[in-house]
């Protein structure tokens, strides 16, 4: 999207998520949007074009913003495998679950965002699956590459599932627990 609003703060795109996550997408209107945001729809307009754009533009900050989030969690070397990993799930997609589960449309929003995202060109998804890939090769697996591929595979399978299984995020929390402590061979 070319425009990207610079005076939009983060707490507003949970809220505009939480409001597409409740009315769904063709019942969420351009005038609820610029409510959500205090701007005059007009504005809203003027900055965005269509709610298309505006979903497209919650979808990709909010992913971009958990990509890095779950980054920063595996970016220490000194700190456990399990531990990071686990950590980096709950960002990436734990802390999510909640709204998820709580929303009438919650997972209709999950599919259009992986939709969207899918299209892009550098897909925030396939950036989170090598960041785990590549710990699993530097840190568990001693280069050896298809072994921690099939790990990531397995481990992020089992992530997804979990969000449509778990009716919490503490329930996701001690799913990803227990499919990294056993992908991993240890108490995680």
């Amino acid at each position: 999207m070319s425009k990207t609003p610079r005076d939009i703060p983060d707490a507003d795109l949970a809220n505009l998520a939480g409001l597409f996550a409740s009315y769904g997408f063709r019942r969420t209107s351009m005038d609820d949007l610029a409510r959500t945001m205090r701007v005059s729809r007009q504005t809203l307009y003027n900055r965005f074009g269509t709610k298309d754009a505006v979903l497209s533009w919650v979808v990709k900050c909010m992913t971009l913003a958990k990509l890095e989030a779950a980054r920063r969690e595996l970016a220490d070397d000194d700190r456990p495998v399990a531990e990071a990993l686990h950590a980096a799930f709950m960002r990436w997609e734990g802390d999510g679950v909640d709204v998820l589960v709580s929303s009438q449309h919650g997972f209709e929003l999950l599919d259009t965002a992986v939709d969207m995202l899918n299209g892009e060109k550098d897909n925030p998804i396939n950036a989170f699956e090598a960041m785990i890939a590549e710990m699993l090769i530097t840190r568990v697996f001693a280069g050896d590459e298809p072994a921690a591929r099939d790990a990531m595979f397995v481990i992020t399978t089992a992530a997804k599932g979990l969000q449509f299984r778990a009716d919490s995020t503490a329930a996701y929390d001690a799913g990803m627990r227990r499919v990294i402590g056993v992908m991993l061979k240890s108490d995680a």
